[in-house]
């Protein structure tokens, strides 16, 4: 077998150098055979047998006939050399000639596949990019940064502050008071949707798409939408059903206040003299109503301009204390004017409400013109030596 590896390495230089020549040499390693190069192929001619059935080509795949012989020549694969025919050789662990156990895609690749894995004829095949197509790493032949960010990137200008052309911005420049500012999108219309294309890249642009789906908070209420699907479309608040769902109330109501279909909320205050209430779905305050009950202080009063009387008001409703005779009351009642029960009493106005003040049996009173004294609450007349006449 040595030897006969050792002629076919001789054959192959000579079967290079002669061309078309031809050229027979015995082959000593097969008895009665002889080895031809014939217009620069390869050839054994077995002597012993009609040489137009024995003669066969090595440079070809080997019949079944002659396999031996083929097979010692052609099956270099494994050998731990690169020879001729192979794109890499499976004994070969690294370095030049070496097989590819899986392939990575180049930057204008597709994708990369390994074909006759394990063989000596493995090789990646790649699935070139051809068409212009923005943010995916490649700059295709006949591209440009008209129609494909990648060609802006490779020029080298984006990113370097200054707004170069065939660039719709410049990422470096970061303040919007500057011309070629990435500007963030923003919908022109409530019932439009902002999308960005090519974000981060020196191609960066806003285009738009109209709302068409009922959907909850997104500010539109599209064509065949309604309140019960699209919280939107509910100009007032929601407000929570007890089986799931939710109604659409006004949303002026100090019960249920809000605005847009957002939830429902209940106004409440704590302030004296103040009533809850709903303005344009917003929660606030407004001056209780004249003649509110109310509490300051522990005391209880009416309410009078928004402020909380627990005296007495006047005619033209001015609160006043409503602890005097001449003005007395108390809880924001009117004030009232203690009188005189008679001439044996002295009004007076006690914690708000008006009250007499006894002088006394026998005080001195002014009912009659002559000595008139008190008895038993009653001015009477008292003549010098006779007991008091009271009528």
């Amino acid at each position: 077998m040595t030897t006969r590896r050792s002629l076919i390495a001789g054959l192959l230089c000579v079967w290079s150098a002669c061309g078309s020549a031809t050229t027979a040499i015995v082959n000593d390693a097969q008895p009665g055979g002889v080895i031809e190069i014939v217009d620069g192929a390869l050839r054994v001619k077995d002597l012993s047998v009609d040489s137009s059935v024995a003669t066969r080509d090595l440079t070809t795949a080997p019949d079944s006939q002659g396999a031996d012989d083929a097979g010692s020549l052609a099956n270099t694969c494994g050998n731990g050399l690169l020879d001729r025919g192979e794109s890499c050789d499976t004994a070969i662990s690294a370095g030049k000639g070496a097989c590819p156990k899986g392939c990575t895609k180049g930057k204008c690749a597709s994708e990369a596949k390994l074909l006759n894995a394990g063989t000596c004829q493995a090789r990646c095949v790649e699935t070139k990019i051809t068409q212009c197509k923005n943010n995916d790493g490649c700059c295709p032949t006949g591209c440009s940064s008209q129609n494909d960010s990648d060609c802006a990137s490779s020029s080298g200008t984006c990113g370097n502050g200054v707004l170069d052309p065939g660039e719709r911005c410049d990422i470096a420049i970061n303040t919007n008071k500057l011309a070629g500012f990435c500007s963030p999108c923003r919908a022109s219309a409530s019932c439009m949707k902002a999308r960005t294309i090519d974000p981060g890249t020196c191609q960066q642009r806003c285009e738009e798409d109209p709302i068409t789906s009922c959907s909850n908070d997104d500010g539109c209420c599209p064509a065949g939408c309604n309140a019960t699907n699209d919280n939107d479309c509910c100009s007032g608040c929601r407000s929570p059903l007890n089986g799931g769902g939710y109604t659409c109330e006004a949303g002026n109501q100090t019960s249920a206040c809000g605005l847009g279909g957002g939830d429902c909320k209940t106004c409440t205050t704590t302030a004296v003299c103040k009533q809850a209430a709903c303005s344009n779905g917003q929660c606030g305050e407004q001056t209780a109503a004249n003649g509110t009950s109310c509490t300051t202080n522990n005391k209880g009063g009416r309410c009078q301009g928004g402020q909380c009387c627990t005296g007495c008001l006047t005619g033209n409703y001015q609160c006043l204390a409503g602890l005097s005779k001449t003005q007395c009351g108390k809880q924001g009642q009117t004030c009232v004017e203690c009188k005189r029960k008679n001439e044996c009493y002295v009004p007076a106005c006690v914690g708000g409400t008006c009250d007499q003040i006894y002088l006394g049996e026998g005080a001195t009173c002014k009912g009659f013109p002559n000595f008139s004294i008190c008895v038993f609450g009653k001015c009477c007349r008292k003549p010098p030596g006779l007991p008091p006449i009271c009528t």
